[in-house]
């Protein structure tokens, strides 16, 4: 699935070692967060095949992922592709640090607007699902998903629209994915937040006894695994009454036989992702959620909300361009495949090729100092023999 595809990026030719500060560290958590949204396409009341049209569509980009051969990297940062007959827009991912949620919901809106100009004036575009993606300690990944499926899954669910069918909740590579009905603007911003928070919490209790003893209680869920990918689903009615309907008032039994409401789990979730995320997090990321949870802002599923969230103006692209081709002197470099997990670069100089992988965490700042120079001795020296100085042209 474009952007969040595998790691199939095995390059078996000369190969270039890192510079050590570009070399991967992922801590516990605050790793990348991203968000892919699927749109259905319509002509009419006839649906059209993404799948079909879009190798039609001209977009500014490359193909440059292994795995999915519709997917254009593009020159925004981020992906269209198809997943089934839905078209697909994947952001880039972002470090869940300072504006970096606000980044997500951006360039989630900037894709959307890139598809739809891109599309035949005949064809409408609709929201159909969005998919929250985290990063996670790969070992650590199964068993946060199935604690966040017993005990905080509710707090997420309350954070969906009315229409949806309930919550996907997947462990996938390096990352934990969150599946609901489409959202965007402020919702998807504090559905980001609580996804953030929950996934930290979920990861710490998965290697901490004494952090699992500060979760909520484990409830009377009906957990079955998921329709498509590995992973569980959690309908809305799950524990019995419909949570969607309900919202902040619905009940749930406990593991021990004692009744707890929805209201309660949302505020035992975010009282623990709140403190996970206190100084990760932007101040008004965070204010959104605490607004939603005490009911100042209404929740999507009892209210749609009217405000969408600003562009965020940092003054720089959303992400380094992996679709241009970059000089640096003799020295050309090309991306020539792209995942979320890494890039594979190719150097050439004087007839000769190396290729860099770069880590998916890394791929931007390795960019970035390509085009800012801080490279240019470290890439001469990937071709000893070549005599000639590497500088900027």
């Amino acid at each position: 699935m474009g952007q969040w595809g595998g790691d199939a990026v095995g390059v078996h030719r000369a190969r270039a070692l890192l510079p050590r500060r570009l070399r991967p560290a992922l801590p516990l958590g605050g790793g990348r967060v991203g968000v892919e949204h699927e749109f259905r396409l319509t002509r009419g009341v006839e649906a059209v095949d993404a799948r079909v049209l879009l190798p039609t569509l001209r977009l500014d980009g490359a193909r440059l992922d292994p795995g999915d051969p519709l997917a254009v990297r593009c020159a925004w940062g981020g992906v269209i592709t198809a997943d089934g007959k839905e078209a697909e827009v994947a952001t880039p991912p972002f470090r869940a640090d300072g504006d970096g949620v606000r980044r997500v919901v951006d360039a989630a809106a900037t894709g959307r607007a890139v598809l739809a100009a891109a599309l035949p004036d005949d064809i409408a575009i609709e929201g159909y699902s969005t998919h929250l993606n985290v990063e996670i300690e790969d070992r650590l990944c199964r068993p946060a998903a199935l604690i966040a499926a017993h005990r905080l899954s509710p707090a997420l669910m309350l954070l969906d629209r009315r229409e949806s069918p309930g919550l996907l909740i997947r462990p996938r590579h390096r990352r934990l994915e969150f599946g609901g009905d489409h959202i965007e603007g402020v919702a998807l911003c504090t559905a980001l937040v609580m996804a953030v928070g929950a996934t930290l919490v979920a990861e710490r209790a998965a290697s901490s006894s004494a952090s699992r003893r500060c979760l909520p209680p484990e409830l009377q869920l009906r957990i079955v695994p998921s329709p498509q990918r590995f992973g569980w689903y959690v309908d809305r009615a799950a524990g019995g009454d419909d949570l969607y309907e309900l919202g902040r008032s619905c009940t749930f039994r406990t593991r021990d036989g004692a009744t707890i409401t929805a209201q309660e789990v949302l505020e035992r979730t975010w009282e623990l992702a709140r403190s996970a995320v206190t100084g990760l997090l932007s101040a008004d990321d965070i204010a959104l959620v605490d607004d939603t949870v005490r009911g100042d802002r209404p929740l999507p599923s009892e209210a749609e909300p009217s405000v969408r969230v600003e562009p965020v103006d940092a003054g720089v692209a959303f992400a380094a361009s992996v679709v241009h081709t970059r000089q640096r002197g003799d020295v050309e470099l090309t991306v020539v495949t792209a995942t979320w997990h890494a890039i594979v670069v190719r150097a050439r100089c004087d007839g000769r090729e190396r290729f860099i992988r770069v880590p998916g965490e890394r791929a931007d700042d390795f960019l970035r100092s390509v085009d800012a120079g801080e490279l240019d001795e470290w890439l001469h020296e990937q071709f000893p023999r070549h005599r000639s100085r590497v500088s900027a042209r």
